[in-house]
């Protein structure tokens, strides 16, 4: 279609100022982040080397481990920074017919929650990490993080 336009935007570090992924962690659970970084550094222990799985671990283990719940998590997720500007450039581009997109090594709950919270709703097109909520116990859930 001639004059049609195709915005695809990142997300961590693009549409917010942080990484989401090491957000949660950094706010939640501050002394997981050591933790995370010796897993990362970690040569024998190449499994956390792909950063899904890492978040996945990470993420895992807020919530069983330190009873981090869904709406804590979810809070933690709308007190990321996002400069003011990106979301007029995403609403201009919106009202000027641009079709919208995010393409992110992020996670859906992370950009929904967020987008939502932002009240966002023009992305169409979002490729990411799969997320799922479970129930480990009567009250609790976990969030798992699955590669695309």
């Amino acid at each position: 279609m001639a004059g049609s336009s195709l915005v695809v935007f990142d997300f961590d570090w693009s549409l917010v100022n942080e990484n989401s992924d090491t957000w949660v962690i950094k706010v939640l659970t501050p002394e997981l982040v050591k933790y995370m970084e010796t897993l990362r550094a970690d040569q024998a222990g190449g499994y956390y080397k792909q950063w899904t799985k890492l978040m996945d671990h990470l993420v895992s283990k807020m919530m069983q481990d330190e009873n981090i719940t869904l709406e804590q998590l979810n809070k933690a997720l709308e007190s990321i920074p996002v400069f003011a500007e990106t979301i007029t450039a995403i609403k201009l581009a919106q009202n000027n017919g641009a079709q919208l997109a995010i393409l992110s090594d992020a996670n859906e709950h992370y950009i929904n929650i967020i987008l939502k919270h932002l009240g966002i709703d023009c992305f169409p097109m979002i490729v990411t990490n799969l997320a799922t909520v479970e129930q480990f116990e009567e009250n609790k859930a976990v969030l798992r993080i699955s590669p695309f």
